[in-house]
């Protein structure tokens, strides 16, 4: 029996319908794919803010234009005050979408010392022990570019706060401040214009006192552990806001220059594998 053979023009028709197919069928894989992502990420983000000790958490993703809203939900402090009074205020940025993770909202800030978002201050934020973290995708840039900044140098000699950098040399650098000066974890890491999660914690080891208080300093990138090492903090007591996009004592130097999308503060210290788990649920790649 002789078994008929294809032709060349009868393979590469064959070809090139497979092509197509994959051309229409690819993308709506990928387009699935990017949204079950954003669906989980969702229902995590939701899981998040009822945390306990949750006071400011913004996930950009309100559907709010005219303010940054705080969806901090934790019982721990919500039932004795407002959470709005960590809403944020737009200075020259805006919350759009497409600026996000996933194509959802986010916000840009294009380098200018006139842009950031306050989102306020309130004794609640002077917890001895905290967890802060970020999701950003930064630019290049030479000097330091704030994402999340709540510090002060107060009657000229005393350190207080902490901040969350796309530094110098563009590698990553966090910090925490005592009333003598500041407690580094610089990284090596380099910056890179991708979506980036970086986190730190602090949990103290010693009594607060005037001076602030001796504890673990750990600082994540990624959900990974890049540096755990002996610091001292003092928290922002003189009534200097949150800040999110600048930095400074004053809330006018080291603007960020790239998106912002997910903010959070937690009057805790979590652990490596909570760090994980919100890296890992939100890493859109």
């Amino acid at each position: 029996m002789h078994r008929k053979t294809f032709t060349l023009v009868e393979l590469l028709v064959v070809i090139g319908i497979i092509a197509i197919l994959a051309a229409l069928i690819l993308p709506a894989l990928s387009s699935a794919k990017k949204n079950a992502k954003k669906t989980r990420w969702a229902g995590f983000s939701s899981t998040i803010s009822k945390d306990p000790t949750s006071l400011a958490y913004y996930t950009f993703d309100s559907g709010s234009t005219a303010k940054l809203v705080n969806q901090a939900t934790g019982t721990e402090y919500t039932t004795f005050y407002d959470v709005s009074i960590f809403d944020g205020t737009y200075s020259n940025v805006k919350n759009e979408k497409g600026k996000g993770r996933w194509g959802k909202e986010g916000v840009y800030f294009s380098g200018s010392t006139s842009e950031k978002i306050d989102c306020g201050y309130d004794q609640l934020l002077l917890t001895d022990n905290f967890t802060l973290f970020a999701w950003c995708k930064p630019k290049d840039g030479s000097d330091y570019r704030a994402v999340v900044s709540h510090r002060d140098y107060k009657d000229s000699w005393q350190y207080m706060g902490y901040a969350i950098y796309a530094g110098t040399g563009n590698v990553w650098r966090t910090r925490v401040a005592w009333t003598y000066g500041w407690s580094l974890n610089d990284l090596t890491d380099p910056v890179k214009d991708e979506w980036t999660f970086v986190a730190i914690t602090y949990e103290n080891t010693t009594v607060p006192n005037w001076e602030g208080s001796t504890g673990k300093f750990k600082t994540y990138l990624n959900g990974v552990l890049k540096k755990d090492t002996v610091g001292k903090y003092k928290p922002t007591d003189s009534g200097k806001h949150l800040l999110i996009g600048i930095g400074g004592d004053n809330g006018n130097t080291y603007p960020f220059f790239g998106a912002i999308d997910e903010v959070g503060y937690f009057g805790r210290t979590m652990t490596g594998s909570e760090i994980k788990s919100i890296y890992e649920m939100g890493n859109p790649n």
